[in-house]
């Protein structure tokens, strides 16, 4: 069936009838209650003559109530209406609903611990800046947020893209401007999501987090067949911005900036040593050293890798206290662990620098500061006998790719194109 065509004007005039309330019983009660204070005064409706002031003053008033009635119906929409879900995940999980003015309209504590840090605090009303310097202060005060632990998640839920990026690059300046005063070095990984899916909010009403957080759960785990989105949903944000980190996972469209806290745990080279001490061997007799964060069992823990004439040996220790949870070894004919020994040093070596490096090296040669970069993905990749990073992201305007060299950081080749945002 053919559609009707509407002209633009029609369509105006109709949605506005739509959102303005009937104001004509208003209208009539207060012209009937001035008739009947005109008749109780004995005075006439009509003469022709000017009213007395009294009079005037009343039919003023009566028609300014009509007027704020109209513009306070509409106007209170605009400011009261939804429109975007800001979230906050530390280990307290908050969020904050937001109108078009970047205005709190609701927040909401999402466990237990979310209740703590509002406390009594009054957000609503608030700019979102404001509200978000609040509650990070409310966590470093509190201890949530510390050298020990400091890492924050954000999370912007917006079908704007262009206004929810433009939401999450303000934010994310915010938290490190927070940061920066309370004198801790922060991580922030912040990311913007368009649309709420059911199976983020399952996950996120099982473990009292936000969506954003269940996300980035769900994208960890969608990585690694041993862990579920459960096991990651369960983990401090800082706990999983050190397992992201330790095991290189991509972080889909979520942005990580600054280095987590390992401070809780004994560390990578202290796990290597202990490793070394449990096996009774020498580091300088093993070939391809690796240790790695991990989680089993409830338990974070440093996985540690090497090998030994046609062995492999792998360890498992606490992560809190370097406790030995279980170790193995496995014969491999030598042809095999040959091949595989070349294939893991070939990897090693284009992991010279960090996939944090990488961006840092693009965003300084593009003149671009970290904090404009609203969107970043980097990917290890090999062509024509040549290692390189694959360095994506997108600031203002423009969209730029760099290949970056990872033992030297040696930019390869690089481009920059103009951004049509959807």
């Amino acid at each position: 069936m053919k559609r009707k065509h509407i002209p633009a004007e029609e369509q105006y005039r109709n949605a506005m009838q739509k959102i303005t309330p009937d104001v004509y019983p208003v209208i009539r009660e207060a012209c009937q209650d001035a008739r009947h204070a005109s008749a109780d005064n004995g005075l006439p409706l009509h003469t022709g003559k000017a009213l007395p002031f009294y009079m005037r003053r009343r039919y003023r008033s009566a028609a300014a109530a009509v007027l704020l009635l109209i513009l306070g119906f509409s106007g209170g929409r605009y400011y009261l209406g939804g429109s975007a879900v800001v979230s906050l995940d530390v280990n307290p999980s908050i969020s904050l609903e937001v109108n078009r003015l970047n205005r709190v309209t609701g927040v909401n504590a999402l466990n237990e611990d979310g209740k703590t840090i509002l406390g009594e605090m009054n957000l609503k009303g608030t700019d979102i800046d404001v509200a978000v310097n609040a509650l990070i202060g409310a966590m470093v005060k509190a201890g949530y947020l510390s050298e020990m632990e400091n890492s924050v998640l954000l999370s912007v839920l917006d079908e704007d893209v262009k206004s929810g990026k433009e939401l999450q690059t303000e934010l994310t300046q915010c938290i490190q401007q927070a940061f920066d005063g309370a004198s801790i070095e922060g991580a922030v990984i912040s990311q913007n999501l368009t649309a709420s899916e059911t199976q983020y909010q399952e996950l996120a009403g099982q473990f009292h987090i936000s969506e954003g957080k269940a996300a980035l759960a769900c994208q960890i785990a969608s990585q690694n067949s041993a862990l579920t989105a459960s096991d990651v949903a369960a983990l401090s944000v800082n706990d999983i911005n050190l397992l992201a980190s330790s095991q290189g996972f991509e972080l889909g469209d979520a942005q990580a900036l600054g280095t987590a806290s390992s401070k809780n745990y004994i560390g990578e080279e202290k796990a290597a040593e202990l490793a070394f001490d449990f096996s009774g061997m020498d580091p300088a007799d093993v070939r391809y050293l690796q240790v790695a964060m991990d989680y089993k069992s409830g338990i974070v823990t440093y996985e540690v890798e090497f090998y030994k004439g046609e062995y492999k040996y792998e360890y498992e220790l606490d992560a809190a206290d370097g406790d030995l949870l279980e170790w193995e070894s496995e014969w491999k004919r030598a042809d095999l662990l040959e091949a595989e020994l070349q294939e893991l040093e070939y990897e090693e070596t284009i992991s010279g620098i960090s996939n944090e490096q990488a961006l840092v090296i693009a965003a300084d040669h593009a003149g671009v500061a970290l904090e404009d970069i609203l969107f970043s993905k980097i990917t290890p990749a090999y062509e024509q006998e040549t290692a390189f990073f694959d360095v994506e992201f997108v600031a203002g305007e423009y969209e730029y790719e760099y290949k970056i060299n990872p033992s030297t950081g040696e930019i390869l080749e690089y481009t920059h194109i103009a951004k049509a945002y959807p």
